[in-house]
């Protein structure tokens, strides 16, 4: 009896070999159906720096493929808005900047990550946190916190004996008498300290809470606030100590080399993306410092002046929200924070990422450690919000800017006309 049972177990598991061997067998020969994931970026965003997390997501699921897809940033994200809203579908995971997330949640394309995200709440710096715990959700895992920073060449500071301004009413103003003038008799300012487009002075609003929208479709131009930075401002371009222009232009990158632009207040992407790539010149290594971002007025405490957290995105009609989630939990991690730290030269979101890089000094800002300033600048929780409307809002701003700076319009009569055509815009 016993030897009849040990053969038919013998037969039930041959039998049960041969079915798997015939399921791969047919899975080989006629294909199973793979789990396709597409992911949209921009700047290499996709194809390049997802590409750690899936070397280790393919070795845990290899049932899933990965579409991996880059385009132009207003490119992308006019394919976000017509997917999203037209219902012709989405790339799976997106990346989600915090300046259209209001936008993309009014449409409803935005999936809630907050059970992927909440176990690491408690480690994610107050800055980031501000930003990516809106609208009663999460919608995005942060990739890397952006505060807004000032850069400015030391050595040529040092050679007017100045140091990084600590408030923009009076310190600011003191540095630029020294530094932005007409040393050589030439008739031209010798130096300047940062170019700015229309919607850059945006970077002051931020620093100060100061919304450009009340969140009901109704732009917030004429205030006290933006009176007061926009007078300030106008007069500083008069002077020479900055110009009006784009800091994102092959230009301004030739007057950072040719040490005639010699400081930038700009978000922390900038040291990576501008100083070390596009105003890089050899011999400039050691010489660029970052500092705080200035108050506005002296003895202030700081409101932070976070610039953003961009992030990637899940889409709402996703089919495997699951996965998606899986994936990009990697960039929470102290290695993926690390990872696109290094890599991409961002912020870190998370105070375990800030441990790990604070010891590391950067040689090309003379040593100086530039992880631990970011650290405490994203320490100071920030209140400011992008609305839905804050795209076709900001351009009527920059509007505005150049009226008052180019043609010298009123600082009101110019925010007046812009929130007229900003509500135009949007009706």
């Amino acid at each position: 009896m016993f030897r009849k049972k040990g053969r038919s177990a013998k037969v039930t598991v041959g039998l049960m070999c041969c079915l798997v061997v015939l399921f791969f067998y047919v899975s080989t020969s006629f294909g199973v159906e793979k789990k396709v994931i597409t992911a949209l970026g921009w700047d290499q965003m996709a194809t390049q720096f997802l590409g750690p997390a899936i070397k280790l997501f393919e070795k845990r699921h290899p049932e899933v493929e990965f579409n991996l897809l880059n385009m132009g940033a207003q490119e992308a994200m006019n394919k976000y808005v017509a997917g999203m809203s037209t219902g012709v579908g989405m790339p799976d995971i997106f990346i989600n900047d915090p300046d259209w997330q209001a936008l993309y949640l009014s449409i409803g394309g935005v999936l809630d990550v907050s059970e992927a995200i909440l176990p690491y709440e408690d480690v994610i710096l107050p800055g980031t946190w501000e930003l990516i715990a809106t609208q009663d959700g999460i919608w995005r895992f942060p990739l890397a916190y952006n505060p807004n920073l000032i850069y400015y060449r030391k050595d040529i500071f040092d050679k007017f004996g100045v140091t990084a301004p600590t408030d923009w009413t009076e310190d600011f103003i003191r540095v630029a008498e020294k530094v932005a003038q007409d040393h050589d008799g030439d008739g031209k300012i010798d130096h300047y300290l940062g170019e700015f487009a229309g919607w850059m002075t945006i970077l002051w609003f931020i620093g100060r809470e100061q919304n450009i929208e009340d969140g009901y479709d109704t732009p917030m131009f004429n205030t006290d606030v933006s009176v007061e930075i926009l007078e300030w401002f106008r007069d500083a371009v008069k002077k020479g100590y900055f110009r009006y222009g784009n800091l994102m232009q092959p230009e301004h990158w030739e007057l950072m080399k040719r040490d005639v632009c010699v400081a930038q207040p700009a978000p922390f992407w900038f040291q990576g993306y501008g100083l070390k790539r596009m105003g890089y010149r050899p011999g400039l290594e050691g010489k660029w410092r970052i500092a705080m971002w200035p108050t506005w007025r002296p003895g202030e405490v700081s409101k932070g002046g976070g610039h953003g957290c961009g992030g990637w995105g899940v889409w709402s009609g996703t089919k495997y929200p699951k996965l998606c989630m899986e994936l990009l939990e990697w960039f929470m991690t102290p290695t993926g924070g690390v990872n696109i730290c290094l890599t991409r030269g961002l912020g870190p979101v998370t105070s375990e990422v800030t441990n790990v890089l604070k010891p590391i000094n950067d040689w090309f800002y003379g040593d100086q450690k530039i992880w631990e300033l970011v650290s405490e600048q994203s320490a100071i929780a920030n209140k400011f919000q992008y609305g839905m409307n804050f795209h076709p809002f900001i351009d009527n701003f920059a509007a505005a800017v150049e009226r008052i700076v180019e043609k010298d319009m009123p600082v009101v009569e110019a925010l007046k006309m812009a929130e007229k055509e900003a509500i135009s815009a949007i009706e």
